[in-house]
């Protein structure tokens, strides 16, 4: 067996910052959904992932604005990942995220989520 790595961005669509959801499809490498990828990388072998892979995911940058500043206010950013709808893992992940607390007014909004995928494919 050999290992193959997909990392890269989602950057969420204007209209999706508050909340959405992506595809990462594994083979081939993709991003659909309410985001779009940036810079994709592949490294090691090729082909589809033999068994579910190991994933990672975080926030990389949040933007909030808030023009009241008299109190503390708490934030909260949600971020879920499924794999793909049979539960293998082998073709895809779906990410999906939300930004609480003046969401309504649009003072909050993601625009950067990391992702790292690491996983042995076939020689």
């Amino acid at each position: 067996m050999a290992i193959r790595v997909l990392s890269g961005m989602l950057l969420p669509n204007e209209t999706a910052q508050q909340g959405g959801s992506a595809t990462i499809r594994f083979w081939p490498f993709e991003v659909t959904g309410d985001a779009h990828g940036a810079e994709l990388a592949e490294v090691g072998a090729k082909g589809p992932f033999l068994a579910m892979p190991a994933k990672h995911l975080a926030l990389r940058k949040i933007s909030h604005h808030d023009p009241y500043w008299k109190k503390i206010e708490y934030l909260e950013f949600d971020i879920d990942d499924d794999f793909d709808n049979d539960n293998t893992g082998h073709s895809s992940l779906k990410v999906s995220w939300n930004a609480t607390k003046h969401a309504q007014e649009k003072l909050i909004w993601i625009e950067e989520i990391s992702f790292m995928i690491i996983g042995d494919v076939a020689d």
